[in-house]
This record gives C-alpha cells, sequence and structure tokens, in this order.
C-alpha cells in the first residue's frame, strides 16, 4: 500500500513504540519529516492513533504547528464520525437485542470500542456483525428497517443486481448495507468463506466470544484468543497482506 521512504520507515518505528506507551520513535524529526509522516499516517489511517501519543508528548517532541493542526484536524473528524456511527448503529443493535438475534461485533466495532482506549483513534470504516446463518433473513429485515439499503449507490443505468440474502459456502456475508453518509453494515454469517478456509471452528467462536456492551446495547466479541487469530487471517489470508497499517497496528494493540 506504500513505497519504501524514510516516512514510511520512520511510521514504522513510531507505532512500534506508540502501542506500548512512548515515543521515541517520533523524536528529532524536522519539520518536512513531519509533513511526510501525516501524509503517511492519513493514508494507513493511522493519524487519529498517532495524534493521541501527540497529545500527550507534544512538548517534548517539538511537533510543529502546521503538522499538529493537520493530525488535531483528522483526530476530530474521526471522532464526529464516531459520533455520528454511534448514533446509527446503537439502534441496529438494541433492535437485534429485542428480536433476541445474538450477534457478535466484528473487528472495528469490536475494536475501537473494547479495545482501543479512545474510539476515535481507531477508524471504523464499516460495522461488521456475526450473526448466526439461521438468523441472518431475520437479521437483514432489522438492518433495512433503519434505512440500510443494499442497492443504494448502484448506478441507474445498470440493471438491479438482487438481493444477496442467502448463506452461501463461497462467502462470508451478504451483500453489504449502506447508508447515506454512514458507516455501511456487513453482515457475516462466517468470518471467511467456507470453501476458501474450511478449518475455522465458527461453532467455538460462538462459545467461546464474550459479553460486552456498545452503547446500550448487548452484544457479543470474540475471545482474545479469537479476536488475535481473526485479525491474522483477515490480514494475511483475506487481504494477503495488501491493507492499511492500522491492520497490524490492530494485532499489536489487541
Amino acid at each position: 500500500m506504500t513505497e519504501p521512504s524514510p516516512a514510511w520507515d520512520r511510521l514504522l518505528q513510531a507505532v512500534g513504540t506508540l502501542t506500548r506507551g512512548g515515543a521515541d520513535g517520533l523524536a528529532g524529526l524536522a519539520e518536512a519529516e513531519w509533513t511526510d509522516l501525516l501524509a503517511e499516517c492519513n493514508r494507513h489511517w493511522m493519524t487519529p492513533f498517532v495524534y493521541r501519543a501527540l497529545a500527550v508528548h507534544r512538548t517534548r517532541l517539538a511537533v510543529p504547528e502546521a503538522a499538529w493542526r493537520g493530525f488535531k484536524k483528522m483526530y476530530l473528524l474521526s471522532r464526529a464520525r464516531t459520533r455520528r456511527a454511534d448514533l446509527l448503529l446503537n439502534p441496529v443493535l438494541l433492535a437485534f437485542n429485542a428480536a433476541g438475534i445474538p450477534v457478535i461485533a466484528l473487528k472495528g466495532m469490536h475494536l475501537s470500542t473494547q479495545v482501543y482506549g479512545d474510539p476515535a483513534s481507531r477508524p471504523m470504516i464499516d460495522a461488521d456483525l456475526l450473526v448466526r446463518r439461521e438468523h441472518l433473513t431475520a437479521a437483514a429485515a432489522i438492518v433495512e428497517s433503519f434505512g440500510f439499503r443494499q442497492n443504494l449507490y448502484k448506478s441507474p443505468p445498470r440493471p438491479r443486481r438482487p438481493r444477496r440474502m442467502r448463506a452461501r459456502d463461497d462467502r462470508h456475508h451478504v451483500g453489504t448495507f449502506w447508508y447515506p453518509k454512514g458507516p455501511p453494515i456487513e453482515l457475516h454469517y462466517d468470518l471467511e468463506a467456507r470453501d476458501a478456509l474450511p478449518g475455522i471452528d465458527l461453532e467455538g467462536i460462538w462459545a467461546r466470544a464474550r459479553a460486552a456492551r456498545i452503547g446500550g446495547a448487548e452484544v457479543l466479541v470474540l475471545s482474545p484468543e479469537d479476536t488475535l487469530l481473526h485479525l491474522a487471517i483477515h490480514a494475511a489470508f483475506h487481504h494477503l497482506f495488501a491493507a492499511k497499517l492500522l491492520t497490524l497496528c490492530d494485532v499489536a494493540v489487541a
């Protein structure tokens, strides 16, 4: 996702120390290097996370004013998006509770609310929710009842694609549900397609899942061991490591 560069090397060093609570990887940067680092952070969705450390160590690190404003702007934007996501997604989760549909919050929704100290420091691009296959149709109906649509962004000249609601062994989620200016929802019924990766113990994952609260809703999250395995599978198998640095930062923070 990036070309080798001094800024990339510096970002790798910085993330390594930041995930351990330090900031040594950001010491001694010139103003131009701060500018390059900000651009690299933006490219890899790391800006809000790095900003949190800068807020603690800014004086010692002598962060230039222009770079500081850039980091702060992206953090505040992430915080605004997080709050909007809460307003849109929490009612969906509460409706799952009311309908008696167990749901496991995956990846960004789990990590931003339960693992990172500040949800805004971990941008959530979409909401990945795991439900059992037998609850898929009911869960999809609830999601659509809040205005999410699978075909929201299809251009008019193209034929309308059929809604994908049926679980298939060559996929692990149904078609994405979109909402205007909000985070899309992906309803998963497996962590990866069974045809591609048949060794996932899905029943064991459900049995080991732990109770958590997101907003006012009761949800489940993967056990710590399953969380690490899922993050590793998602980065190495699903994306073949062609992913943002945030993907690997998730592993370190978890």
